[in-house]
C-alpha cells in the first residue's frame, strides 16, 4: 500500500542531489511526490527559480523519462518564499505533520523563545515523529545553499536530525570515551542532501515494514484466538480491533490518491 508522505526540498544547490532523491523515493517506501522550491527567489522576477539546465539535470539523474514504472512525481514551485509557505500551509491543512530536517547546530542556534516551543530530536529517538507511520509526514530538506528559512522554525511542527560520531575514541579511557560519546553523538556538521534524505526515508520505510509485520502477527493471533473457546463478544472485540487497523490503511491510501492530484495555486 503506498503511503502519503511527501518530500519538500528548498534552495537546492546541486541538481544531481535532487535527481538522486527522486530516483530512490519509490524504493524507500513509495514516497512518490517531491516538491522543489526556492525560497530565495524573488516574487515577480523575470527569471525562473531554477534555470532550465538545472531541471534537465534533475530529470537526467532521476531517470524518470526512462523508467515510467517508478511513478515518482516532481513538482516545481514557480514562486519564492510565499509559494513555499502556501504549500506548507496546504499540507498542514490536509493532515500532514511538517518535519524539518537539518543539522543539529541549526536547531541549537535557534532563538530562545523558538527553542522553548519547537521540539526536535534524532530521527532514531523514540519520540521522533517518523515512528508514527499512520500519520503522513512532509519531510522538509533545505538550506543546501545557505541557512534554513527562519519562518520554517515557526511553521514546522517538529524537527529532526541524523546523529553521528565525529571522532574515534577507541583508545580513550572510559571517562573520556563517555564524554566524547555525549559530545559527538548528535553532531552532523555536513551531510550530502541526497544521502540525508535516503537515510531518513529508509528509516521511515523500516518502521512501516516492522508495523506491517506486527499487523500480520496480530492477524494470526486473532485467527488462533477466534478458533478457540471464546465467547461471541470476545470474538467481536478481537476482530473489531483488527478491522480498525485495516480501515486506517484504506484511509491512508485515499489520502495518497488525493495528494497525487495536488495542484499548487494561490
Amino acid at each position: 500500500m503506498p503511503d502519503a508522505d511527501v518530500v519538500v526540498v528548498d534552495r537546492a544547490k546541486y541538481a544531481g542531489n535532487v535527481g538522486s532523491i527522486l530516483r530512490h523515493m519509490p524504493i524507500l517506501g513509495g514516497v512518490q511526490t517531491l516538491f522543489l522550491a526556492n525560497s530565495a527567489h524573488r516574487s515577480g522576477s523575470p527569471y525562473p527559480p531554477y534555470p532550465r539546465s538545472f531541471i534537465k539535470e534533475v530529470m537526467r539523474v532521476s531517470m524518470l523519462q526512462h523508467y515510467h514504472e517508478f511513478e515518482a512525481r516532481f513538482c516545481l514551485l514557480d514562486g519564492g518564499a510565499e509559494e513555499l509557505m502556501h504549500l506548507l500551509e496546504m499540507l498542514k491543512s490536509r493532515g500532514f505533520a511538517l518535519m524539518m530536517l537539518e543539522n543539529v547546530e541549526e536547531f541549537e542556534d535557534m532563538p530562545v523563545p523558538t527553542q522553548d516551543r519547537f521540539h526536535y530530536c534524532s530521527i532514531y529517538d523514540k519520540a521522533s515523529a517518523i515512528r508514527d507511520v499512520r500519520a503522513p509526514i512532509a519531510f522538509i530538506f533545505g538550506g543546501e545553499s545557505g541557512e534554513p528559512m527562519p519562518e520554517l522554525f515557526t511553521t514546522c511542527d517538529v524537527g529532526g536530525f541524523i546523529p553521528s560520531h565525529e571522532a574515534d575514541h577507541k583508545n580513550a579511557n572510559q571517562h573520556e570515551a563517555e564524554e566524547c560519546e555525549n559530545r559527538c553523538l548528535q553532531r552532523m556538521h555536513s551531510c550530502n542532501l541526497s544521502i540525508a534524505a535516503c537515510i531518513v526515508l529508509s528509516e521511515r520505510h523500516r518502521l512501516r515494514i516492522a508495523q506491517q509485520h506486527e499487523h500480520a502477527r496480530s492477524f494470526l493471533r486473532c485467527t488462533e484466538l477466534v478458533d478457540g473457546p471464546l465467547t461471541f463478544a470476545q470474538k467481536g472485540s478481537i476482530w473489531q480491533s483488527y478491522l480498525a487497523q485495516y480501515f486506517q490503511g484504506i484511509c491512508a491510501c485515499a489520502t495518497w490518491l488525493n495528494i497525487c492530484g495536488i495542484k499548487i495555486s494561490k
